[in-house]
């Protein structure tokens, strides 16, 4: 075998070693883009909730259908309650809220933990008289007890570099 034999072998070999990575690392990357979609998926909730109109802040109608987001962390609200305190997280950016709206149940203490992913950003629940200005990056938390059914809007208003209202809903179901 000439030089030149040997270098093209070389060459091809690397290639192939190359396409096989490659194959590997788009397969791996493929299943992983499956498994985000399909945990996206389960946790939608069941139930079309429409947002309060423009200017309110609650609407009482609440789906029979729809079911419960499952909080990031959960623990008893207090010793020998039914009630739990649920922490759920929030991230905003230009995109909006995701998630978009969360379910919880009447009784249970709500611990909202929210990320402005890239800008600053303010995060208002009109109804309840709870808001907070969060920093670009930064990570802010609150929490109030779900005493009354319905959708409760949540929104940022004043800091919003889409140059408008970004909104989402707290649904509290009985």
């Amino acid at each position: 075998m000439t030089k030149k034999e040997i270098g093209i072998l070389i060459v091809l070999s690397i290639f192939v070693v190359g396409l096989i990575v490659f194959g590997v690392m788009t397969q791996n990357e493929r299943e992983r883009m499956v498994k985000d979609f399909e945990k996206l998926e389960s946790e939608k909730p069941v139930g079309e909730v429409t947002l309060p109109p423009e200017g309110s802040e609650y609407v009482s109608d609440v789906p029979n259908n729809i079911v419960e987001t499952t909080p990031n962390a959960q623990a008893p609200a207090a010793p020998g309650s039914s009630a739990k305190l649920g922490l759920y997280e929030i991230e905003i950016s230009k995109n909006g809220f995701v998630p978009g709206q969360l379910v919880v149940k009447k009784g249970d203490v709500v611990g909202l933990k929210i990320t402005a992913t890239d800008a600053k950003y303010d995060f208002v629940i009109p109804y309840l008289e709870l808001g907070m200005v969060i920093q670009r990056g930064e990570t802010k938390q609150g929490s109030f007890r779900a005493d009354a059914t319905g959708i409760f809007s949540f929104e940022c208003k004043e800091f919003c570099p889409s140059q408008g209202t970004i909104r989402g809903a707290i649904v509290v179901k009985e």
